[in-house]
Formats: C-alpha cells, structure tokens, sequence
C-alpha cells in the first residue's frame, strides 16, 4: 500500500527549508523578481529531491515475491563482484594440496591416472568458477582424511583441455567423476552445500571395491582348494597304478 509523502500542501520538515531560518548565517538577500526567482527554485529543487528520497522507501514491496527478487538480484551482483575479483588474483587452485591430490595437464595423463588400481575422484572446475573456489578446500580437506584415494584436478579453462572436458559430458561446474582401475563408478555436480554427497559417494565406492575384493578373494580360495583336491586325487590315482603294476 502506498502512502502519500506530504499531507496537504505542506512540505515536510526533512526537506531542510524550515530549519533555514534557525540555522547558519543569513545569505544576503535580493530584491525583486530576482530574489523570488531564485528561490522558487531552490525551493522546487529541495522538495523534488526529499520526494524522491523518500518515495523510493514507501514504493519497495514487502510481498514475497519482491523481496525475493530483490534479493536474487542483489546475490547476482555478489557473484559478478566475486568473479571479477577471482579474474584478478593468482591461480587459487595452485595453492598446497596432499600428495595425492594432483593436476592434470593432458589427456595421456588423466587416463593413466583413473587406470590405478585406487579410487581415483575427479574435480573438473574453470578459475573463474566462483562455486569451484568455494569449493576447493573442502575438497583438498577431503584429500588429505583419504590417502588411500587419488584426486584429480581438471581445469576445464586449459584451451589444451576444453574440447576433452567436453567430450565427458561434463556440463555444469564443480562437476565430479569417481573412477577405480579405468571403471566409472559415479558422476555427479555439487557444490559445497553437497560436501557431504561427496564423502557419501566415496564410502560408498570404497565399500564396493572392498565387497568386490573380497568376493574375487572367495573366488579364488575356492580354485585352489579345488585344485588341491584335484592334485590330491591324481597323486593317489597315480599311487594305486604303481602298486597294480608292481604287484
């Protein structure tokens, strides 16, 4: 609802003219229709100005919608300051890391490093990724409480690796691919707000390369206990052989 800023013809005292006769020294005065000229107009322009001022306050909605916008828009103008600042700074993503947290500078290199035999996360980030920053030590936190993992840093923003970025269906930033012995186990985008969903994802991994693990470990102990039976049973057929035969 919209209310009027002045009741009836009179000014309000914000504009400032009724406290011109109480305070600073008096200005000398012109006579005629000169002096009446000039201050209609300092009259016209003070009053203009303490409108706008105010009606600016009464105009803003306080309807939900509105003040989601205003706020929308207001957290645009936050990111585009953020990322004209990150334009600015030395390469955030080079700052010290685990060792086995690494860069990744070529295509023959990515690969080689998701053939390990270890789980191997994937980070794919540009530096001008304000959520990709946000992101970064959380992630290099993460390195560091999983040593048994490798971690790969993707720059996205590498003219060398952009055309291969994209060949991976990678689409949105921070984007994650979770690897072991050359298999995709997952792919996801998050952000830090989904710090936990990363960490979930690679208990979950781990689990899984443990369950398989041990079941090619059962697999295996069965072979050889089958292969021992078949050996024992050789060497006593081979025994009463040699005893039909010397006997």
């Amino acid at each position: 609802m919209q209310h009027s800023v002045f009741t009836g013809n009179a000014l309000p005292p914000s504009c400032g003219l009724l406290k011109r006769t109480h305070e600073g020294p008096r200005q000398p005065l012109l006579s005629g229709p000169a002096a009446r000229s000039r201050a209609d107009v300092a009259a016209c322009s003070t009053a203009s100005s303490a409108v706008s001022s105010e009606a600016s306050g009464v105009l803003l909605s306080a309807h939900p919608d509105a003040v989601r916008r205003r706020r929308e828009a207001e957290q645009r103008r936050v990111e585009t300051r953020e990322q004209i600042d990150l334009a600015r700074q030395p390469s955030w993503y080079e700052g010290p890391a685990p060792s086995n947290f690494l860069h990744v500078s070529s295509r023959e290199a990515f690969t080689q490093a998701i053939s390990a035999d270890r789980l191997t996360v994937v980070d794919f980030f540009v530096p001008w990724c304000v959520a990709c920053r946000r992101f970064h030590p959380a992630l290099v936190k993460l390195a560091a409480k999983h040593p048994d993992c490798t971690f790969l840093a993707v720059n996205g923003g590498d003219p060398s690796l952009h055309e291969f970025v994209a060949s991976l269906g990678v689409e949105r930033l921070p984007y994650f691919q979770v690897f072991h012995t050359g298999r995709l186990l997952r792919q996801f985008a998050a952000n830090l707000s989904k710090i936990q969903f990363l960490r979930s994802q690679i208990a979950i991994c781990k689990e899984q390369i443990l369950a398989g693990a041990s079941h090619m470990k059962r697999g295996g102990d069965i072979i050889c206990q089958g292969g021992q039976e078949l050996a024992s049973m050789g060497i006593e057929a081979a025994r009463q052989a040699s005893e039909e035969l010397l006997g």
